[in-house]
């Protein structure tokens, strides 16, 4: 693994590319009966869907998807720096457990960038984005600048989403929200 991906130096080659290979340096090879088990998904894809859309679609159907994902991962790169420049030319202040935002800076962006903006917010203040869904970012936009009411919104993991007139800060409380949540109603009766 480097830099939090997988080092896969034959994914470019066909099984018979491989299995020829193996077959002219006289090398014996073993066949993990799990990769025809077609319960697991990628197995049903390749066992399954793979020959129909190549006999009735296009015979080049596996080429045709090896060049897009090479596209889409020249994209998703470009796009990644991207949106790290916009988390610092966005970003007002940081702390050990919260990241703020400017509101104005953030909905200048294209769509797409703020959303990755947002996910790096919270991935420093998560560490990880597990839990986190496209569901969540649409919350998190449709409350920091379609929705007049409240002040914050609250996700997976101790995270809260904290909005004022011109910033949006994320924060990593340092105990479950239900438990604030019921000191903060306690301290209103």
């Amino acid at each position: 693994m480097r830099e939090n991906r997988y080092i896969r130096p034959l994914i470019r080659l066909t099984k018979q590319e491989i299995l020829d290979f193996l077959e002219a340096e006289g090398q014996a090879f073993r066949i993990d009966g799990s990769n025809t088990d077609p319960a697991y998904i990628r197995n049903a894809v390749r066992l399954r869907l793979i020959p129909v859309l190549e006999s009735e679609f296009n015979p080049d159907i596996v080429d045709a998807l090896d060049r897009l994902s090479r596209i889409l991962r020249q994209e998703e790169d470009y796009l990644d720096a991207e949106a790290e420049k916009c988390l610092h030319a966005c970003m007002t202040e940081t702390g050990e457990a919260f990241i703020s935002f400017s509101k104005m800076r953030l909905s200048s962006l294209h769509p797409a960038l703020v959303n990755r903006v947002i996910r790096k917010g919270i991935g420093m203040m998560k560490t990880d984005l597990r839990r986190i869904s496209l569901g969540h970012l649409e919350d998190i936009l449709e409350f920091c600048f379609h929705r007049a009411s409240g002040n914050s919104l609250d996700l997976p993991g101790r995270i809260r989403i904290y909005k004022k007139r011109d910033a949006v800060m994320i924060k990593k409380e340092d105990r479950p929200l239900r438990d604030i949540g019921k000191k903060r109603k306690a301290g209103r009766s």
